[in-house]
């Protein structure tokens, strides 16, 4: 029996990256040259990242945060694709807007992941950590409730 339509998708989806285009490609897509729609969707993957990336540090944002806010849990995963079984004429539009968000994440990481950016996202931690700590309600100690009452 043959994989089903979500089966073959979930292979083609999460399978090994592509090839990273050859320097004649970089150089077409930098002039201008190029535009063909793997192009377009190789900038708009790196400005969504960049973008989200711009938050980290803001109110509290972390890189962790942010990339829970991409990252697509395996149960939605599992919801998406039974929904793609079900209605196999959506699976183009479905699988497109998973692909998008496993890229956008992809290039995250990449940008989270640079030395050039290690201040950046090691001061949002620090700062997430202090606000959690500060949101953490000091309780007396159980010695100083005993002396109080006892008093």
């Amino acid at each position: 029996m043959g994989l089903s339509a979500a089966s073959t998708a979930i292979v083609n989806l999460f399978g090994a990256p592509s090839e990273s285009p050859s320097s004649e490609q970089r150089e077409q897509t930098h002039s201008g040259l190029a535009d063909d729609p793997k192009a377009t969707l190789r900038r708009r993957v790196k400005e969504e990242a960049r973008s989200l990336f711009r938050l980290v540090g803001q109110q509290g944002e972390t890189a962790r945060s942010i990339r829970e806010q991409i990252y697509i849990p395996p149960h939605i995963a599992r919801d998406l694709f039974a929904f793609i079984e079900r209605e196999p004429e959506h699976a183009k539009w479905v699988l497109g807007a998973m692909e998008f968000r496993n890229r956008v994440l992809r290039e995250f990481d990449v940008l989270t992941s640079s030395a050039e950016h290690a201040a950046r996202v090691a001061a949002a931690e620090g700062e997430a950590a202090r606000r959690a700590a500060a949101e953490i309600p000091v309780l007396p100690l159980l010695h100083d409730l005993i002396v109080s009452v006892s008093a």
